[in-house]
């Protein structure tokens, strides 16, 4: 009678660089390709460098906000989806370094210190969230979900108008408020650009169509508030992912 071996020598795992290093690689390589491409174009456009800084900010703002997340969700472990998305925050600092030698003053050591802690908790935000889920599934709707929340949070001048218009004087006051304290872009530009007196509210096209600095005074905002709002969500992701993984095995009785 044939007998069944006790121990079977199975193939070790891929270590966590082969499994996420290429990923990252990638990730890192657009990341930074967005950031420059994006600032050389709008030089090349005949953009002022100041301007063409700010517009860079923005963009790479939105390009963290909703890509952490759902690049995140390509991992099947919290390491690997928090590696993923940090390489977003981090390849942007070449972006914050190039617009420190040619921003035309836009950025500056701590004003780059600044940019970079928003980048970084909105990003860790978005792979927590993602990272909560067991299945490949509840990743992915986290991920569409993180996304719709850090665009709805960027664009909020843009659909409150209707909102704010309904509410009351100190109503209005809170909501708008709110608005701009869960607001990353806002924080970028109120950070980079009180040094060459950019206010965003005072550009024409923005002005036509947010009541907020047209209507209504917007309320004063410290830019470190979506900082320090983001990063509360996402160390609270944090810690109920860690307590879950500690005492789901007790929970289950495992």
């Amino acid at each position: 009678m044939r007998r069944i071996p006790r121990h079977i020598d199975l193939p070790e795992p891929p270590s966590p660089w082969r499994r996420h290093g290429p990923a990252v690689g990638i990730i890192a390589a657009v990341t930074i390709g967005l950031g420059c491409g994006l600032f050389g174009w709008g030089l090349s456009a005949g953009l002022p460098p100041q301007a063409a800084a700010l517009l860079t900010l923005l963009a790479v703002t939105a390009w963290v906000g909703l890509a952490s997340g759902p690049l995140s969700a390509g991992a099947d472990d919290v390491w690997g989806g928090v590696v993923r998305a940090a390489a977003v925050a981090d390849a942007s600092l070449v972006t914050l370094i190039v617009l420190g030698e040619w921003g035309g003053g836009v950025i500056g050591w701590g004003t780059g210190l600044g940019v970079y802690l928003l980048w970084a908790v909105l990003a860790l935000a978005g792979a927590l969230a993602v990272q909560s889920a067991r299945t490949p599934r509840g990743r992915a709707a986290w991920a569409v979900g993180m996304a719709a929340l850090a665009m709805a949070a960027m664009a909020s001048l843009f659909w409150s108008p209707g909102l704010l218009g309904a509410l009351g004087p100190d109503a209005r006051m809170a909501t708008a408020r709110l608005m701009l304290w869960i607001n990353p872009a806002w924080a970028v530009t109120a950070l980079a650009g009180s040094g060459v007196e950019f206010y965003w509210l005072e550009q024409p096209v923005l002005y036509s169509l947010a009541r907020m600095g047209q209507d209504y005074p917007p309320p004063p905002t410290p830019w470190w508030a979506p900082a320090l709002l983001w990063g509360a969500l996402a160390a609270g992701l944090g810690l109920a992912s860690g307590l879950r993984g500690s005492l789901g095995p007790w929970l289950h009785g495992t």
